[in-house]
């Protein structure tokens, strides 16, 4: 009995990481998408922020992968396979979110940022200060569409 009671609390961590890094994906695809709904700077902060959400999930998901496998390792045979379940899908969320994170980052630095052209967007603050201040807004961004 002892030993479910800590495969199920070492799944509860895995479960909870990988539910951190699907939200951050799931957010991130909104941010991207231009009818969204998302704020301007809460879409900035999805973009900006995927290491620091990783990470918190990696703080939980590890230790929860970690005791897993070794919760795996003194199974009965017959139940090997399930108990390794949490480990391999735990281990592929967090790559996947890393990955992303690191994608996500490298295709910002390379994507087109001029303020002068009238595009109002949420990584152009002059925009964002003049609409702040009431002014005109500029055109329609081609790139959030």
């Amino acid at each position: 009995m002892l030993l479910l009671v800590q495969f199920v609390c070492a799944t509860a961590l895995v479960a909870a990481s990988s539910a951190i890094v699907l939200l951050w994906l799931v957010s991130l695809v909104l941010s991207y998408s231009g009818e969204s709904g998302l704020l301007p700077w809460v879409a900035a902060g999805v973009i900006l922020y995927g290491f620091a959400f990783v990470g918190f999930a990696a703080l939980l998901g590890v230790p929860g992968i970690l005791w897993a496998r070794h919760l795996a390792g003194i199974a009965s045979p017959k139940w090997r396979q399930v108990a390794r379940a949490p480990g391999w899908i735990g281990t592929a969320i967090l790559l996947c979110g890393s990955a992303a994170a690191v994608m996500v980052l490298v295709a910002e630095q390379f994507r087109p940022k001029d303020p002068n052209d009238g595009c109002v967007s949420w990584r152009d603050p002059a925009a964002s200060a003049a609409i702040a201040a009431g002014a005109e807004s500029g055109k329609d961004c081609p790139a959030l569409k």
